[in-house]
C-alpha cells in the first residue's frame, strides 16, 4: 500500500469516526427534542394521554425534515437526500430548518462508506449551514467536519501531485534502464571485438 492510500484509508477512517460521532448527536437531539417515547401500557395508563396534544400538528417543512429523517433511520439515503434538498428549496422553511437539512445533507454526501459520497457537496452544504446559522447548536461539529474534509481534500491533491510525479519518475527510470540495457549490449559487441583482434 503506498502512502498515499495509507493516507486516505486513514483520513476515511477518522471522518467516518467523525461522522458517527455527529450522527449520535443528531439523533440524541431529536430524541431529546422529542421527548422519550411512552410505551402503551403507559399511555393508557395516563388518563392525560387520551387529550389531545397541544403541540400543533408539523407544517409542511416539518413533516418534509421528517420525512427525511424516517428515510435516513431506514437507510434510505437517495430518499432522505431527495427530502432534505426539499427542504432547503421550500420558501417557509427557517434559518433553523435549512441550516438542519444543510448539515443533513453534509452528513449524508461525506459519508466515505455512501455510494453517493462527494466531498465537494458536503463542504457547500456544511458552508451553506454556518452561513444560515453560525450560532447553531452544532455549528462547531459542522466546522471541525468542514476543517476534516477540507483537509481530506488537500491531501487528495497532494497526493495526486506525488502519484503523477511517481509516474514520471517511473516512466524515467524505465528509459534508463532501457538506455542501460543497450549500452550493455554495445559493451559486449566491443569486448567481443577487442577479443578476435587480441593477438
Amino acid at each position: 500500500m503506498s502512502i498515499g492510500a495509507a493516507g486516505r484509508v486513514l483520513l476515511d477512517a477518522v471522518l467516518a469516526g467523525a461522522l458517527v460521532l455527529l450522527s449520535g448527536c443528531m439523533h440524541k437531539e431529536a430524541h431529546s427534542i422529542a421527548g422519550p417515547t411512552r410505551t402503551s401500557s403507559e399511555a393508557s395508563a395516563d388518563p392525560q394521554s387520551l387529550e389531545p396534544p397541544s403541540v400543533p400538528p408539523p407544517g409542511e417543512v416539518d413533516s418534509a425534515l421528517q420525512a427525511a429523517q424516517r428515510a435516513e433511520a431506514a437507510g434510505d439515503a437517495a430518499g432522505a437526500i431527495e427530502f432534505y434538498e426539499h427542504v432547503t428549496m421550500m420558501p417557509d422553511a427557517s434559518s433553523v430548518q435549512m441550516a438542519e437539512a444543510h448539515l443533513a445533507l453534509a452528513m449524508l454526501s461525506a459519508d466515505p462508506n455512501a455510494p453517493q459520497r462527494d466531498v465537494e457537496q458536503a463542504r457547500a452544504h456544511l458552508r451553506q449551514m454556518l452561513q444560515l446559522e453560525p450560532d447553531h447548536p452544532r455549528a462547531r461539529d459542522a466546522s471541525l467536519l468542514l476543517a476534516l474534509l477540507d483537509e481530506i481534500g488537500t491531501l487528495q491533491s497532494r497526493t495526486a501531485e506525488l502519484t503523477a510525479q511517481s509516474d514520471t519518475i517511473r516512466s524515467s527510470v524505465t528509459e534508463l534502464i532501457a538506455k542501460l540495457d543497450e549500452k550493455e549490449r554495445e559493451l559486449q559487441k566491443v569486448k567481443q571485438v577487442l577479443l578476435q583482434n587480441k593477438p
